[in-house]
């Protein structure tokens, strides 16, 4: 199989096979443990919330659209496109659906009409939903197979021929 252009991972035009995808998802989660590990030594130097500040900023501009790009790539590969990356989103929007469903049916649990279990429970079920349809949709872009043909996004992926092409592409 052909190594993968790190500059590819930067453009979202082309196509990509599963095991490509497969093999970037891994390394990303494994750069982020390295990231994560060598920003240990500043944890006594910056308050916690100066320190989920810097993860929580330094991840997404480090990942967030090389991975854009490479699910883009793999839903061309699908035939589908690159647009279906926004489909996640519709999870966070059931969540609020939820969570107005809840609110709106909730009898009052005091004179004042306690709510403080769906004020609560209402951010952690939209982060919940989420990071739910994000975890749904890598796993879609790793199990639906890509088409064995050429599409209007490109030719097969290269790297894989025969059987290899046929279970993992």
């Amino acid at each position: 199989m052909k190594p993968i252009d790190i500059l590819s991972c930067l453009s979202p035009f082309g196509r990509i096979n599963r095991l490509t995808y497969l093999g970037f998802v891994v390394a990303t989660y494994v750069l982020a443990m390295i990231v994560g590990v060598l920003l240990l030594p500043f944890m006594r130097v910056l308050p916690l919330g100066g320190m989920l500040a810097v993860r929580f900023l330094l991840g997404p501009v480090l990942f967030l659209y090389p991975g854009t790009c490479m699910a883009i790539k793999r839903l061309h590969d699908m035939g589908w496109s690159g647009f279906f990356i926004l489909s996640p989103l519709a999870f966070p929007a059931l969540g609020v659906a939820f969570l107005l469903f809840a609110v709106l049916t909730e009898p009052a649990n005091g004179p004042d009409g306690d709510m403080r279990a769906i004020a609560f429970g209402g951010p952690l079920m939209l982060l919940f939903a989420t990071m739910a349809g994000f975890a749904l949709f890598k796993l879609v872009l790793l199990v639906i197979p890509g088409q064995s043909r050429n599409n209007r996004f490109g030719p097969i992926p290269a790297g894989l021929s025969g059987r290899e092409a046929a279970t993992l592409s």
